[in-house]
Order: structure tokens, then sequence, then C-alpha cells
């Protein structure tokens, strides 16, 4: 009994002693936010402490129960992963353009100003990446997402040589050929209720092939054979097991996962992370034979990244550095583009009228061409309408958002007439959700999915689909591949994979709800623009937490 007593106080006194540490935190954290000079909320937990993570959505719906007074607070607002997204501009609006969130781990500085977020972002010398919240990525070697100063340099200089036109010809085929395939299989189904999973194979298709150079038939849901251990395990089914456990992957590390105490399940990672491995050094082995290929067939991520480095006399990567960035293409790339796609399809379902008029487009630019004879650097750039979907959906809902910090050192920044001066170790975030759906940028209808918004009707005497042309929006108002020297290379990529989807999906099929009982067409669409709201939250990334409940049914042309 009196050990348990012991026990039991030991507890408490520890308890007691960590929330007076937090508070001490806090009351410093807030001192120093004050002189900042802009609006601070406080927040009693870091919203992106893992362990709030677990509880933090419980504990908030909780709050909101109660009566108003009590649970309209900080808490509510703010104090979860993802709080940005039901808020939008309306912080900002009440706040200014700028605005600090107080917590007892480190202070968050938002920006909701596009002017003030290129600024930023023009100077990653002061504002950083923290590289704590990136230095996971490093578990198949170095890469671009991780690297700082000299090593960056390098390795974005030797990323623009990889991204070029020989691969987005592959990018092109590929997509094309899987979103045909992916459409004749949903076109072959009543409902739909897989398309998170079916675009996230088709996400991984392209990215195989394009890669790697391993081109793999595309399979829906329900032609998806479980992924196969030991021996067997192929390249995809390696590449696919690490990308679904990529986050316990990254936090464990492949020297803990090897342990032989481990579960069965962590062993069967571990193998696909050996397997993974043992694929990219065959790779990167032929990748070196090939690397002097002009053909376009070789031009793989890759081949190309091996033949740059090959080629750099000054700044090589090594190999380590080679499969980091291999490893961090496919992370990057495989969720944001599925998650967009999933947006994509609803949003088209919702909008019938956009469906007819992206078909428009496609039947002006591709007509009766076969698929095969799409090409590229034709097609590409005049399918606009296209692009302008993707452009639209995410704007509203980006899987990704950016975060920069001050390190070590304070540093300024100029927000409308004042110089904030901002103190070391904080951290600064551009607030896309609201500088995306700011009405002083995006006008009243902000809110509202509206692709044409970014195409602009061309001169008068001019074909109305051929002189139509993309806007272009006040700069640093739409930072979904972000901006600045640190932006996303693969851009291009998935705008080229995302375009080809979408004209190949368009161009033969149209997608709608799938109607409940006692509910028309109509209604059905309506349901799902709010469902696309009301379902959008941050697990890891921003993204549709049910999307399975939302069927769809595609049908020929």
């Amino acid at each position: 009994m009196a050990l348990l007593t012991s026990a039991a106080g030991a507890i408490l006194l520890l308890l007691l002693a960590s929330t007076l540490y937090s508070l001490i935190c806090l009351l410093r954290n807030y001192l120093a936010a004050r002189k900042i000079g802009v609006p601070v909320r406080i927040i009693p937990v870091d919203h992106i402490n893992p362990l709030w993570l677990l509880v933090s959505q419980r504990v908030v719906s909780v709050f909101r129960r109660l009566p108003s007074w009590l649970g309209n607070n900080n808490i509510t607002k703010y104090d979860y992963l993802g709080f940005e997204i039901p808020l939008r501009w309306s912080s900002h609006a009440e706040m200014g353009d700028a605005f600090v969130l107080c917590t007892p781990s480190r202070n968050w500085l938002y920006i909701g100003n596009p002017e003030v977020i290129t600024a930023m972002l023009k100077r990653p010398n002061d504002f950083p990446h923290d590289s704590q919240l990136t230095a996971m990525l490093d578990v198949f070697g170095p890469n671009i997402s991780t690297a700082q100063g000299a090593d960056w340099k390098k390795m974005r200089k030797l990323m623009g040589s990889c991204f070029i036109d020989q691969n987005f010809e592959i990018v092109w085929r590929e997509s094309i050929a899987q979103a045909s395939d992916m459409g004749r299989y949903w076109s072959s189904q009543p409902s739909v209720e897989t398309v998170a999973h079916d675009t996230r194979t088709l996400s991984l298709n392209v990215m195989s092939r394009a890669g790697f150079g391993k081109s793999y038939p595309f399979k829906g849901h329900h032609e998806t054979h479980v992924a196969l251990k030991g021996s067997s395990m192929s390249y995809k089914e390696a590449l696919q097991t690490i990308l679904e456990n990529s986050i316990l992957i990254m936090a464990l590390g492949t020297k803990l996962l090897a342990k032989p105490w481990l579960p069965g399940f962590f062993k069967n990672l571990h193998y696909a992370c050996t397997s993974f491995q043992g694929y990219m050094t065959e790779l990167f082995e032929e990748g070196k034979k090939t690397s002097t290929s002009e053909r376009i067939f070789d031009r793989t991520l890759m081949n190309s990244l091996v033949r740059a480095s090959q080629q750099e006399t000054t700044g090589s990567l090594s190999e380590r550095e080679i499969y980091g960035n291999m490893f961090v293409f496919n992370f990057a790339g495989h969720d944001t583009t599925a998650h967009t796609f999933e947006w994509v399809m609803l949003f088209l379902a919702a909008n019938p009228k956009v469906q007819d008029w992206v078909h428009e487009e496609i039947q002006y630019v591709l007509g009766g061409r076969s698929k095969e004879e799409w090409d590229y650097k034709r097609d590409f750039p005049r399918l606009k309408r296209c692009l302008s979907v993707v452009f639209e959906s995410l704007r509203l809902y980006s899987p990704v958002g950016l975060a920069k910090w001050t390190g070590e050192h304070s540093a300024t920044l100029q927000v409308g007439e004042k110089m904030l001066t901002i103190p070391p170790k904080t951290m600064v975030v551009p607030s896309n959700a609201s500088v995306h759906t700011d009405p002083r940028y995006w006008g009243s209808d902000s809110l509202t999915w509206r692709p044409s918004r970014w195409v602009e009707a061309g001169p008068s005497n001019s074909n109305d689909i051929d002189g139509e042309e993309l806007i272009s929006p006040v700069r640093g108002a739409f930072i979904s591949w972000s901006e600045g020297a640190r932006d996303c290379p693969g851009k291009k990529f998935s705008q080229v994979e995302a375009v080809a989807t979408i004209a190949a999906l368009c161009k033969d099929w149209r997608v709608d709800p799938v109607t409940n009982p006692g509910e028309t067409l109509d209604d059905a669409r309506k349901r799902v623009s709010r469902f696309i709201e009301e379902d959008t939250g941050m697990v890891l990334l921003v993204q549709l937490l049910h999307p399975e409940r939302s069927p769809l049914v595609w049908r020929k042309r």
C-alpha cells in the first residue's frame, strides 16, 4: 500500500512539475510574442505536439459541445492540426496581416499578406525550413527537402536537369494510359467508392514509370491483390508498402525495424525497405550505363539524376544522396497528387457545367485523334481549362502547407507600415488557406469552386478557345507549390500528370454522384459540395477524411 501511495505521489509530483514548467515556458514565449507587435493568441499545447495530436480532435469536440461562453475559445479555434481550413481568412480579417499563436514550446507567426509572403520566401537564409521537422525524410539518404546552404544549392541545380520535357513526355503518356484504364474500370462498376485507393494506384504507377522506368498496368481496388511478403516482393509492392507506412518508417528508422523482437508487421516493413533499397541500387547501376542515351525512353528521373551528377564536375551527388532524393520524389508526389485527384473528381461530379466546359476544350484541342496520338508539346499547353480545374481545387484545398522559422537568429519582416522584429526560433507560416480565399484577391465568391476564374478570354477576333489565357493571380496569393528559391521542383511534373489524367477521363466519360433514396441528382450534387467542405481535414496532409462516403458513378459519354 505504501508503495502504491509513493508511486501515486511521484506521478502527481511529476505532473505538477511538468505543468509548472509548461506554464513558465508559455509565459516566456508570450513575453517574446508581445514584443513582435502583432495580436497574440495563447493556446495551452502546441498543435503539433505528438501526444496532443492523439487526443486533440476528441478534446476539441468536447469543448465545442459546451455553451458558447465556454466552448468558443482559443482551443476550439486554433489548437488542432489543420485549424486554418475552416477559418480561411477570418482570423486575419479579425487580427490583421500577421498574428502569433503562442504555445509552451514555440511561437507561430502567421502571415496573411501575399506581398509579405513573397518577400519572406525570397530570403531563405533568414527564413530557412526547420530541419527538425524534416529530418525524418533522410531515411534513405540526404535530400533536397532536408538540405541547407551549399548542399541544397547543389541538389537544386541537379534537380533542374531532371524535371525536363523529355521526362514530362513520359509522365504525359503514362498518365493518359493509366487514366484511360482507370476510366474503363470505374465505368464498369455500378458505383465507385474507391476513388482514393484508385487515384493512389494511378499516381504510384506514373511515378514508377517516370521515376524508375518500371511500368505496371492499372488495377482497380477490386482487382488488386494483397501485397506479397518475402522474396516475391516486387519493386512496386515494396514502394507501395513504404509510402503507405512512410511516417512510421521515418519515425522509427530502418535499423530499428530490423530488430528481431518486433512483430511480423514491422519485419515486413523492414523487408520492404531493404527490397526498395536493392531495387534502387540496381536502377542506379542501370542509370550509370544508360546515362549517355538521348532516347526519351531512358529519361527517367533516376537516369537523369545519375546523368546530371556524373556530368557535374564540382558538385556531384553521392549514391546515398541520389537514393534520398528519389525517395523524396516519391514521398512528396504520391499522396499529394492522389488527394488532389480526390477533390477534382468530387468537384466535377458536383458541377456538370464545368465538366461540359472542360469537355468542350478537350474536343477542340484533341478532336478525334486517338489517345496514342495526343502530343505533350503540342497539346498540354493548350489544355488551359483542364489545368484551371487543378488550380482551383488546390486553391481551396492544398494538401501541403509551408512552415519556415527564424533559426538561431532574429529576423525582420515588413508587414504594412510595421517593421517586425521576429525572435530566434519563431515559426513563420504563410497562411495559404487565408490568402487562397481572401476576397481581396479572389473576389466575393472566393469560397466557390469556379475554375473559369483562372481563364481569361482572348481578343474578340480570335477563336474563343484558342485565344484563352491563364491568368496570373497576385504573387503570393496562390502558393500550393510554394514560391521563391525553394519552390517545388516537381511542379510541372504534377501539372502534366493532372492535365493528362483529366483530359483522358473527361474525353470519354462523365461523372455524377450516386443519389440517395428520395434524392434528386441536383440534391446529390449539392450534398457532394457540402461533403467536400465538411469532410476535408488534416491528418499529415490536408485531405478528404472519408472519401468513400461520397460514391460516384462514371458513364460513357
